[in-house]
């Protein structure tokens, strides 16, 4: 999906936040016509795969996330996406999603890009078991 940009703080403009995988800085760069987003300066010279999301004017979105977050992460959508994803009322669908997960893990707000490592494996364990039988 292509990501309207209209960048308000100029490309290469350092993440306030260091990689989280090797401590280098994350610079805001173009990504073909997927979008903008912070990726780790050194990627192209070790291929460190370190970023960071962005709203399309260039702020930051969320904190950046190690290796480990990310494959997290990625479980937990895939185990979650398809509940929602496919559906007429996609974002009612994804609100009664979120706020099962809420209420289940006893948080005052859900959503995946938040979770600790920790709360995300607890998310997996409970998309895991429980999901299917409430959607």
């Amino acid at each position: 999906m292509k990501q309207k940009i209209n960048l308000i703080i100029p490309l290469g403009t350092p993440h306030p936040n260091p990689c989280p995988d090797c401590g280098k800085r994350l610079l805001l760069t173009k990504f073909g016509d997927k979008g903008c987003g912070y990726a780790c300066e050194d990627r192209n010279r070790t291929g460190c795969r370190g970023n960071a999301g962005c709203h399309p004017n260039g702020k930051p979105l969320g904190k950046p996330i190690d290796q480990e977050d990310r494959h997290l992460r990625v479980i937990l959508h895939s185990l979650i996406d398809p509940y929602w994803l496919n559906t007429r009322a996609q974002v009612p669908k994804r609100n009664a999603i979120y706020e099962f997960f809420r209420k289940k893990m006893k948080l005052s707000v859900f959503h995946v890009s938040i979770l600790t490592k920790d709360q995300l494996k607890w998310a997996i364990k409970i998309a895991q078991t429980d999901l299917r039988k409430e959607f």
